[in-house]
């Protein structure tokens, strides 16, 4: 029996590939405002999709803002719940994928998988399913301060090799010589003004300088990267940050999707260090 929800005719998947594209443009232009920064930032940090590529976390955040948990048709059929009638379809991009076996040098089978292609699939949010209950979880710390984290963050410098001090910066409110390996941070900010300043430190020790990449690229993806890990700590620092993004790429679309990538990559870097993924994957 046909289910009216999900396309399988060729001319359709190509208009919803295309349909996604347009989304995807949106849903990046959509960033440079407050709200559509908190939008993709609560679904990377709070809900299990971040675990999604960064196309696909800004495809669904667009789509339905409210978005936790999403799967495909059958998916949720399997896990015993049934989409509701007249449910809107969230279309993100799946891989095109060939599977082949081959016998290697030495003799053994192995897998390989070559992906040659994205096509736009449907997939539906929980709350458009009806059936047993899920187990939920958190990603997000609770029950610490930001003191506490501060003390954490220094504790990831430390096994970074990295000294941490508080001092006299000038007007500037942080910095990180990378030659001596040394974050000072001022000794004018308050506890949740140091986290956030040693979290985007940290992220240009963990690579992103000015020589690597430039002085507004590595802005842009150090100063995003340090929102993504500052939601993840409940520290919300989205005003500045979607200001960052926009501004110092000067709205080009393209790159501020090629610098919001690469800040999506260094924050899971960072984020795995502070034990944060690590904590998502006993909850589950």
């Amino acid at each position: 029996m046909a289910e009216n929800t999900i396309a399988t005719a060729p001319d359709q998947r190509l208009s919803s590939h295309e349909e996604s594209k347009q989304r995807l443009a949106q849903a990046v232009a959509a960033l440079g405002s407050d709200e559509g920064f908190r939008r993709w930032l609560r679904l990377r940090t709070t809900t299990g999709l971040g675990r999604y590529s960064l196309y696909n976390q800004l495809l669904i955040a667009y789509q339905k803002e409210d978005a936790t948990r999403v799967a495909g048709y059958r998916a949720w059929q399997r896990e015993g719940r049934q989409v509701k009638k007249g449910a809107k379809a969230i279309w993100v991009f799946a891989p095109i994928k060939r599977t082949w076996k081959e016998l290697d040098v030495d003799g053994n089978e192995r897998t390989y998988v070559h992906v040659s292609g994205f096509n736009a699939v449907p997939v539906f949010d929980v709350s458009q399913t009806t059936g047993p209950e899920l187990p939920t979880y958190s990603i997000n710390p609770t029950g610490d301060s930001m003191g506490v984290w501060l003390t954490r963050l220094q504790d990831y410098a430390t096994d970074q090799h990295i000294m941490v001090e508080v001092t006299d910066t000038g007007s500037a409110e942080g910095y990180y010589n990378p030659f001596s390996r040394l974050i000072g941070l001022s000794d004018k900010l308050t506890i949740d003004g140091m986290v956030h300043t040693l979290v985007h430190e940290l992220v240009h020790a963990a690579g992103i300088g000015y020589k690597e990449f430039g002085r507004e690229a590595a802005e842009i993806i150090t100063e995003t990267a340090a929102s993504i890990i500052c939601a993840e700590i409940g520290l919300c620092t989205v005003e500045q940050s979607s200001f960052y993004l926009m501004a110092w790429a000067e709205g080009d679309i393209d790159k501020v999707l090629e610098h919001l990538k690469a800040a999506d990559e260094i924050a899971r870097r960072v984020e795995s260090g502070l034990g944060l993924h690590s904590a998502m994957a006993a909850a589950r």
